[in-house]
């Protein structure tokens, strides 16, 4: 326990010392970082003492929310969970989004994570960071859609960061992704880079590509692009006949133990998921570290998890974050073990259709 506690410890501290560096170069070459970074420290520790006084009120409130502001795509990636229904709900309007947002920062959720779907097919989508200043904005897309006004609107943001989601190299990703995404998807990097945007890759571990990955000089290469931010998410089967791509005992290992020396060794900013999630005592869903708003405005532990028993159109944040579905996943530290998967609540199928039916959820109807 002390072992996970330092460890946690030291990958919180990371950034500061580790990529000291890196920072700096950065914050000088692109001065509208120094002017925004005591703006987002006051507010990210105004955040920490709501959520404090949240919690002594019983309200367990995250240090960032999820909100996957579409349920549309224009890829059709295999194997990816977010395909949409033929039959859902409607999405939410921006101003419904923009409401959600305040109603976080209220509560002190200091940071969000903009999905979908692709983002870039919601309208307005970069005047959120903009508008919310105060907030750290973490875009997740694809890479295919960015027009260059939208590259200009973010160049002139201080409180975004864009990961681009790859699969490897041109052969990897398009043969996941589509014909030419890869071509897309470095040449959006590079204009990022440019234009003085953190950004980093998003990428989904399997088998298919794990040893492509594996090899240290790969991610030497988006270093030297200028690409030092990273996040790999171990493949999570999203039905019975892909669990071939699951990552065996022995890749997972080495992975961890890769992961822990790019950390040691480069100035690359590397987010691991589950690793990462076992340093804090399993799974940070359902509000311990995030939690996760679907297109139509239901509020689900993550965004993998479909049950819900709040909508944000008729109920508020506060209220989702205290519900019973919330609480009694904290609270079972058994469904928060991964026990060897890359995702806890996929693992306990049965506990978790019990306690949907104890406490009335359902199904999200976007995925």
């Amino acid at each position: 326990m002390v072992n996970k506690s330092y460890m946690a410890l030291k990958q919180s501290l990371n950034p500061f010392f580790q990529y000291g560096t890196t920072i700096t170069t950065h914050l000088f070459r692109h001065p509208r970082y120094i002017v925004a970074f005591p703006r987002l420290l006051l507010h990210y520790q105004n955040c920490k003492y709501l959520r404090h006084r949240e919690k002594q009120k019983g309200v367990t409130v995250p240090l960032f929310l999820v909100l996957s502001l579409t349920k549309r795509c224009n890829l059709n990636c295999a194997g990816c969970y977010a395909h949409p229904q033929h039959v859902s709900s409607p999405s939410l309007s921006y101003d419904y989004w923009k409401q959600i947002i305040t109603e976080a920062n209220d509560l002190g959720i200091f940071g969000f994570v903009l999905a979908g779907g692709e983002p870039f097919l919601f309208p307005n989508l970069i005047e959120l960071p903009r508008l919310f200043s105060k907030n750290l904005f973490v875009l997740i897309t694809n890479g295919t859609l960015c027009s260059d006004e939208e590259i200009d609107h973010m160049s002139n943001t201080a409180n975004l960061a864009v990961f681009v989601s790859i699969e490897g190299d041109e052969q990897l990703t398009n043969t996941r992704r589509g014909k030419n995404v890869h071509q897309y998807a470095m040449h959006f990097l590079t204009h990022l880079i440019q234009h003085g945007v953190p950004c980093g890759i998003s990428v989904t571990i399997t088998r298919k590509n794990y040893d492509y990955w594996i090899k240290p000089d790969t991610l030497s290469m988006f270093i030297k692009m200028g690409v030092h931010l990273g996040f790999f998410l171990e493949y999570i089967p999203s039905d019975e006949h892909d669990h071939h791509l699951l990552l065996t005992t022995t890749e997972r290992e080495q992975l961890h133990h890769y992961v822990e020396w790019i950390r040691d060794h480069r100035q690359f900013f590397l987010i691991h998921s589950p690793g990462d999630e076992v340093l804090f005592g399993g799974c940070l869903s359902a509000g311990r570290g995030f939690a996760h708003v679907a297109p139509n405005g239901d509020l689900t532990p993550c965004p993998v998890s479909l049950l819900a028993t709040h909508n944000l159109k008729i109920s508020n944040l506060r209220e989702g974050l205290m519900s019973p579905l919330f609480t009694r996943i904290r609270q079972d530290h058994r469904l928060l073990e991964t026990e060897g998967s890359p995702c806890a609540l996929s693992v306990h199928t049965e506990e978790l259709a019990k306690l949907a039916k104890e406490v009335g959820a359902f199904q999200n109807s976007c995925w």
